[in-house]
């Protein structure tokens, strides 16, 4: 998720930093210059405690797992046709994570109900709204209804991602599912892409669901052209029916905190188009946070 600062220059860094506990962690400065940020997001934060109260755990995922989990994956799930194609930050590559069936199905679901995709923007009080940003200009919808939930390949794709993982389903966003549609030329003002971002939102940090740890990126269909995933490091990852690519949003040795190396982005479609699934996994219990209305 992308996220927007659309408020002036020191009143944008002033609320980039009371989101990030700067308030307390440096309040000499923070009282001093950015005191309505201070008090406005403060004043959100404590209504959001007292309305969506979170028991204090570590999560998950514990400190220094992290790259123990990737290299387990190698070994205890080689029917997936995993690759390690980075070791620094950890990045796999599953050649068969999914069967065409189980893609089949995400796809089935999801016609007739794309829609824009957004980003979030940040608002005066320190609460978010989503909004189009320009650069997102793909479609997406959620699996998040019982014919979608209840279907027994999008159950098996589910808890795949679980099993590998090793993190419950209950912590998993409601699947994202994509679709981005084909222009003649990469700078063509109608392209459907994903420009350079990174999934990890620091303000989840204080809400219940905690942050994204992981992404779980499931390719539906071929792309005869483009529509590639592009990391910052160069590696480029090929869009191949029931490929898959997992990576983390977080640092090994500090797991609630962004690991700033998995920025990327998805290329525009060239030719065709291209469907693919998308699971985002945090720290703590995301689904019944979400039904409380905990997540925003």
């Amino acid at each position: 998720m992308w996220i927007v600062f659309v408020i002036g220059s020191l009143k944008n860094d002033c609320a980039i930093w009371a989101n990030s506990n700067e308030c307390t962690k440096n309040p000499t400065f923070m009282w001093a210059e950015c005191s309505e940020e201070c008090t406005r997001i403060g004043a959100t934060r404590k209504s959001y405690n007292h309305r969506c109260p979170r028991t204090k755990n570590e999560g998950i995922l514990k400190p220094f797992e992290l790259n123990t989990r990737f290299e387990n994956i190698l070994e205890e799930f080689s029917e997936l046709q995993p690759e390690m194609v980075s070791k620094e930050p950890p990045i796999i590559v599953f050649d068969s994570f999914t069967s065409h069936q189980e893609a089949d199905a995400f796809i089935g679901y999801g016609q007739g109900k794309y829609k824009r995709s957004t980003g979030l923007e940040m608002k005066s009080d320190g609460s978010y709204s989503s909004v189009e940003t320009t650069i997102r200009t793909s479609s997406n919808t959620r699996c998040q209804d019982q014919a979608c939930l209840g279907n027994k390949y999008v159950k098996n794709v589910t808890n795949r991602v679980s099993l590998v993982t090793k993190v419950p389903e209950n912590h998993f966003e409601y699947a994202q599912l994509l679709h981005y549609h084909a222009c003649e030329r990469e700078n063509s003002k109608n392209c459907s892409f994903y420009k350079r971002h990174h999934d990890f939102i620091p303000q989840d940090t204080n809400k219940n669901q905690g942050v994204r740890i992981y992404t779980c990126f499931i390719y539906l269909n071929d792309v005869e052209e483009g529509g590639f995933t592009v990391f910052d490091s160069g590696i480029s990852v090929q869009p191949k029916k029931g490929r898959a690519v997992l990576w983390p949003s977080v640092l090994n040795e500090f797991p609630h905190r962004q690991d700033s190396r998995t920025h990327h982005e998805a290329k525009p479609v060239l030719k065709g188009e291209k469907y693919a699934a998308n699971f985002w996994v945090h720290q703590y219990d995301f689904k019944n946070a979400h039904l409380r209305g905990c997540t925003m």
